[in-house]
């Protein structure tokens, strides 16, 4: 395994995730409900983290992604999945809004997952932020957090085969394009 890679590979996931945890908190800024906070403190301490794992000696900024192996491939799937959920039941937790940190981390992880359980009876009594949150989370989750990445970051397309083809099931070899990001967002019928 090549800690670079999996630095850099974890580095862009918290970037992403730093930016999409600025979403609830416009919302929340929008409403007026008061968890912003919450939310942009957690993306900065994603962002924080990122780039640490970035510019940091022994750091992904020097990787190459093209030459990534498969196990690799399948360890970053596994470390960008926890490392999204972890960071998305962060707000939820230090907000109030769930009791407790193992409720949080299974909403986010729902979310996410897109099993769409819940622990909550009363949904509508979230913040908006949260309600945004969880609706972000199941998008995302639909996504595929792997494949949506791999189609906006550049750097990616092109070792990101084995990222893809760990995150991927049931597209057959010949619905494969040259292109990753044209895979991605290429109709399933």
């Amino acid at each position: 395994m090549k800690p670079r890679v999996l630095a850099k590979i974890l580095s862009r996931m918290c970037m992403f995730m730093a930016a999409a945890l600025c979403l609830p908190a416009f919302v929340d800024l929008l409403y007026g409900e008061d968890v912003w906070g919450y939310y942009l403190g957690t993306a900065a301490a994603a962002l924080v983290i990122g780039l640490a794992a970035y510019y940091l000696p022994g750091g992904g900024r020097e990787a190459r992604l093209d030459q990534i192996t498969r196990r690799e491939g399948f360890f970053g799937v596994v470390a960008s999945w926890v490392t999204m959920i972890v960071l998305g039941a962060v707000p939820f937790w230090i907000s109030g809004a769930m009791p407790t940190l193992a409720d949080a981390v299974f909403e986010s992880a729902s979310g996410y997952s897109t099993t769409g359980a819940t622990i909550l009876t009363d949904i509508e009594s979230l913040a908006r932020a949260h309600l945004f949150q969880r609706s972000l989370a199941h998008w995302v989750g639909g996504m595929g957090i792997i494949v949506l990445s791999v189609a906006i970051l550049p750097d990616l397309a092109v070792g990101g085969m084995q990222l893809f083809s760990a995150e991927a099931s049931g597209i057959a070899t010949d619905k494969l394009s040259p292109r990753i990001v044209s895979t991605a967002i290429r109709p399933t019928n």
